[in-house]
């Protein structure tokens, strides 16, 4: 719109967005208060779809900061020790929803849901699909630094609570048949191409109890048009947000990343209470703490491990520690406190 420190000069579709310093920026640098930001005149985002050739493109000095996954972040390292780098935990899970508004469901009984949670190796799927960059259990609070006021200590939670992140096939064997299936169900779960090798170990875990999972693909656009109007048929698999920022759109009856559709009323009254006291972070504290057990004993969806991902950066990317916003969700707004070393730059090569 012309008031932010860039301007969008050029866009190429599927390959390059170009900005250009915004002459007329008004912000200072607040630890350098006799400088006006921007700092640098170009700012290039490259679309580059093959992973290889990102990395190739990093490795050479072609891209100054480039986010990677685990599994390429060693490799990386390895060609290229200079590079800075920080690595952090996805504020956003990956949840398989479970819809609760269908009474026919078989999910609707408390125990299936809980027999679907201890059929799946969690720890298993983070050491071995993960390579053991992920962490179990990381919602309905992310458990950063800044938040873990609010974050329920999984040691202190009801034992038959945690015994729903541990694998036990055979009890979720006898939660099924006391349920009325002891055979097990037929289930499917609408889903996006990029989720289906993480499901499809699911599917073969939940096989184990008898219950048969479809997975039914759809392009993204699909996806996202069914999940906002709500038009699964069953189960749906989507991220979940730090809830201590979400609650409201995750847990209120009606609301819009209500995958599940819960219809709650203990969850409606914090909702309604949070309009009220939002920032007050004691209050805050006091009921993530309270309500955190009874969201999990309710297994209304099922949390798959949160991978650990990376930040890589050129060393003459200066004023620079890795981060992606600077607070919640100002996407992208760190660039104008950046600036390169060009001599530093140019004396390694580039």
């Amino acid at each position: 719109c012309g008031t932010g420190p860039f301007l969008l000069i050029d866009y190429v579709s599927m390959s390059s967005l170009t900005y250009k310093r915004n002459p007329n920026y008004w912000r200072k640098n607040p630890l350098h208060p006799e400088d006006t930001l921007p700092y640098i005149d170009t700012y290039k985002v490259l679309i580059i779809p093959d992973s290889s050739t990102r990395l190739s493109a990093m490795r050479t000095g072609k891209i100054d900061i480039l986010g990677v996954g685990w599994e390429n972040f060693e490799e990386l390292m390895e060609t290229n020790p200079e590079l800075k780098y920080y690595r952090y935990l996805s504020a956003t899970s990956s949840n398989i929803y479970l819809r609760m508004d269908k009474p026919e469901l078989p999910w609707y009984d408390i125990q299936v849901r809980h027999a679907l949670h201890m059929a799946i190796d969690l720890q298993a799927i983070a050491k071995d699909y993960y390579g053991g960059n992920a962490e179990i259990l990381t919602h309905p609070v992310v458990p950063y630094a800044e938040f873990m006021d609010l974050v329920y200590p999984f040691d202190e939670l009801p034992e038959s609570t945690k015994e729903l992140f541990r694998y036990n096939p055979d009890k979720a064997k006898q939660l099924l048949a006391e349920a009325g299936y002891p055979a097990g169900f037929k289930a499917s779960v609408l889903c996006i191409s990029a989720y289906v090798d993480l499901l499809s170990i699911v599917k073969d875990y939940w096989a184990n109890i008898g219950v048969d999972l479809t997975l039914d693909v759809r392009e993204t656009a699909v996806h996202e048009s069914m999940r906002m109007r709500k038009k699964q048929e069953e189960m749906i698999i989507h991220y979940m947000d730090n809830a201590q920022f979400q609650t409201g759109t995750y847990f209120s009856t009606g609301a819009a990343l209500n995958a599940s559709q819960i219809s709650d009323e203990r969850m409606d009254q914090l909702v309604e209470e949070l309009k009220e006291k939002k920032y007050d972070w004691d209050w805050l504290a006091q009921q993530w703490q309270e309500v955190t057990p009874y969201i999990l004993e309710q297994a209304w969806s099922i949390e798959l491990p949160t991978p650990y991902s990376y930040v890589t950066w050129q060393p003459w990317v200066k004023e620079y520690s890795g981060e992606s916003t600077i607070g919640y969700l100002n996407f992208s707004n760190y660039v104008h406190y950046l600036w390169l070393d060009q001599d530093l730059k140019k004396a390694m090569g580039h």
